[in-house]
């Protein structure tokens, strides 16, 4: 019997073990340690501006979710490559607080979800824009002791027999003023000569001039020259989907707007007519945008600039074109280059003052490849005529759009991988303005 009890109990003790183990086998499986989910926002840190998303949208933001990215606890995360953008102000990375005191260590495991937010400090551009002041220009006469008088041109076209041929926008402008259209003329005369009158009236340029007592009347027929320099669609130019007589028909709407004189053109192709937010991101700086999309840079110098560019007296004048003359009109780099500079002098002729910013040809991700030694071939013969040329200008604005590895960001281009998006224009348009200011306080801050 007391073996039987003995027994017993030692097979009781192994039930209760056996059950204290699995006990606290399960006990230890409830309470085992799992990392959790974790969510990172990113945020634009950014408020009541319009601001880039990383899909290329534009919004005003408040404080906007640039991004968010699912993690675990414990994760590292991986800096994101593409960030948001700010006019006037630089991305400096990804802090744990909104004044950007504390950026946050890549490189350090995650203990949960947390939000990220944007550092921003004011770029030097952004700086420059705040102490300038753009200049306004005046007519001013040209004092000449070689000759009394001497009329040379009339809205930068030069006098031949008597007689001048404009176009809509110089003719609209003469209209204008017609009581006295002497700043619209190009002249020099004496100290001791006085113009007494410069009128225009049908179709005639009227001035008289006093020198030593007696008076001298020149007049100069004005005529309209605007459908000799009509742009058609010409079936026989080698060119893929182009219609050509589209460019008239934009040409015909800008020239019924004006500008005042000494100001700043915008020209070229649909990089430039596609901005359509030029004249208020550009702002200081009073701009005119007459690009045209699909236009080559034969189009400008053998119609438009003289339409749309010169009449207007520009301080300065800023083109981008060139791409559709190797994408469109099948030209190569070098005939590309020479048409290019061909351009550059005509505008330097007609308008000798005036400075010209040429945009270089953007590296556009659908094309460059197939077309890189002709885009670089006319870039490059720019940027040499533009060593020995001080009224030409380059601006890099392209490079600005390519990430680190050299590759173009489709953040900041459309699904066509030719044009920018809007996020790309914040950046693209932010070197042409910085270009330009730049230039102004270089030329004018010391009058």
């Amino acid at each position: 019997m007391k073996k039987i009890s003995i027994a017993l109990i030692s097979i009781i003790c192994m039930i209760c073990t056996i059950a204290l183990s699995a006990c606290s086998s399960e006990k230890a499986k409830k309470y085992s340690y799992s990392p959790l989910n974790a969510k990172v926002r990113y945020l634009t840190n950014i408020a009541g501006e319009t601001i880039s998303l990383s899909s290329g949208r534009e919004v005003i933001s408040e404080n906007t979710v640039f991004m968010t990215e699912e993690a675990m606890e414990g994760d590292i995360l991986t800096e994101p490559t593409e960030h948001p953008t700010r006019v006037g102000y630089d991305f400096c990375g990804w802090a744990l607080d909104k004044e950007g005191e504390q950026l946050f260590d890549f490189s350090t495991p995650i203990t949960g979800s947390l939000n990220l937010y944007a550092k921003w400090e004011r770029t030097q551009e952004s700086e420059t824009v705040l102490d300038y002041t753009e200049p306004r220009l005046q007519f001013t006469e040209v004092i000449d002791e070689s000759s009394e008088f001497s009329l040379t041109g009339v809205c930068n076209q030069p006098i031949k027999d008597d007689a001048v041929g404009l176009t809509t926008a110089g003719i609209n402008r003469l209209t204008a003023k017609a009581q006295n259209v002497k700043e619209y003329l190009n002249y020099t005369r004496a100290s001791a000569t006085a113009i007494q009158s410069a009128t225009y009236e049908n179709g005639v340029v009227s001035v008289t001039y006093t020198t030593g007592g007696s008076n001298t009347t020149i007049q100069v027929t004005v005529n309209d020259i605007t459908s000799t320099l009509a742009i058609t669609d010409d079936p026989a130019t080698p060119k893929e989907s182009i219609d050509e007589s589209t460019f008239e028909r934009k040409a015909l709407r800008y020239e019924a707007t004006d500008i005042a004189s000494y100001n700043v053109i915008l020209g070229g192709s649909s990089s430039m007519e596609n901005w359509s937010n030029s004249t208020e991101y550009m702002n200081p700086v009073t701009t005119k945008n007459v690009g045209i999309g699909g236009s080559a840079s034969f189009h400008w110098l053998n119609s438009l600039a003289d339409r749309l560019i010169i009449p207007y007296n520009p301080r300065t004048v800023v083109l981008y074109v060139g791409i559709n003359d190797i994408i469109n009109f099948k030209k190569n780099g070098k005939t590309t280059g020479e048409n290019l500079i061909k351009l550059f002098e005509y505008l330097h002729e007609r308008l000798p003052e005036a400075h010209v910013h040429f945009i270089l040809i953007n590296h556009v991700p659908g094309y460059y490849k197939t077309y890189k030694s002709y885009i670089d071939t006319a870039n490059n013969m720019v940027l040499e005529y533009a060593q020995t040329h001080e009224y030409l200008k380059t601006i890099d604005a392209g490079t600005v759009l390519e990430k680190k590895n050299g590759e173009y960001s489709e953040a900041y281009f459309l699904t066509d991988k030719l044009h920018m998006s809007q996020a790309g224009y914040v950046l693209w348009g932010a070197e042409v303005k910085k270009a330009v200011i730049a230039d102004d306080k270089e030329r004018y801050d010391n009058d």
